[in-house]
């Protein structure tokens, strides 16, 4: 069995530098996904949405339960509806949470794997003005490489967005165009 070259491609920066980027797995975007909620989860954040109890019973008598929505929060009880919107809002807040903290850590993996470029052997006036600037410059090596990503090579959110989304095509091609554009927007509404 013959190996083909990778499929790659190139984005080019607001500075006018080339940056070659190839696909990433899907397979670990997904992982990355679950793991977070896991984490979130471990953490004790509300990610599911908070139930109410019916009228109606169960075969072993009791209330089924339900889980809210935004239109269900309102009772004749006004301490029930504020611990109603209470559990709402704390369960919005750590909906949003995971959405950032997956997008934060999927954004790392996009850049550590696909982005084709490392660090320079000759990077030592790099580090000095970054920690004459008082950043401090990670000892490990795929922090290190975000690091001179984001400062270095994809200065701007433009260039690290545009960057994400060319690596999110090559790794989604051949899937349906409605997922594409629903991964693209869910990047673009952190970016």
């Amino acid at each position: 069995m013959t190996k083909q070259a990778p499929r790659t491609t190139s984005y080019t920066t607001i500075t006018g530098a080339v940056v070659a980027l190839q696909p990433v797995s899907t397979t670990a975007m997904a992982l990355i996904s679950r793991g977070m909620e896991k984490e979130l989860r471990a953490r004790g954040l509300p990610l599911d949405p908070p139930t109410y109890e019916s009228e109606a019973l169960t075969i072993t008598g009791e209330h089924l339960r339900y889980p809210h929505t935004a239109e269900t929060l309102d009772t004749d009880d006004p301490q029930e509806t504020a611990r109603n919107h209470a559990a709402w809002d704390a369960y919005e807040a750590a909906r949003a949470e995971l959405n950032r903290a997956t997008i934060e850590r999927s954004m790392e993996y996009i850049l550590l794997e696909g982005v084709v470029q490392e660090i320079p052997e000759e990077r030592s006036v790099w580090e000095r003005r970054m920690r004459r600037l008082g950043v401090e410059v990670p000892e490990d090596p795929d922090d290190l490489k975000v690091l001179y990503l984001t400062t270095e090579v994809l200065r701007t959110p433009e260039d690290a967005r545009e960057a994400a989304f060319a690596i999110l095509r090559l790794s989604i091609q051949g899937t349906d165009p409605e997922k594409v554009a629903a991964a693209e927007a869910l990047f673009r509404s952190h970016a």
